[in-house]
């Protein structure tokens, strides 16, 4: 008798869970759409300019590598690898490197 109660419980869970589940989701889902940052987005509060479309940002190549070539870098006791500056562990071996 406990064995079919447990497995009509099991039964009753499993057919009933994922539909409170759905249901949960969807209050969630209608209560964000109704959201009042939604609302603000939707009316263009936070309009910003942004680029024409199909313009690319361009970055010079010599400034990207002399602004890393600048840059602060710890050098590893142990494997010689180059690390940025203020890490404490070597990002090649894991060694110590204060």
């Amino acid at each position: 008798m406990d064995s079919a109660f447990v497995r009509l419980l099991a039964v009753a869970v499993l057919a009933f869970l994922p539909g409170l589940c759905f249901l949960a989701l969807f209050r969630l889902v209608d209560h964000v759409a109704h959201d009042e940052l939604v609302a603000r987005v939707e009316r263009g509060e936070f309009e910003t300019e942004s680029p024409p479309s199909g313009a690319t940002p361009t970055i010079d190549p010599a400034s990207a590598v002399a602004a890393a070539r600048d840059r602060e870098t710890a050098v590893c006791p142990s494997c010689g690898a180059e690390n940025r500056a203020g890490v404490d562990y070597c990002r090649h071996c894991l060694s110590e490197l204060r």
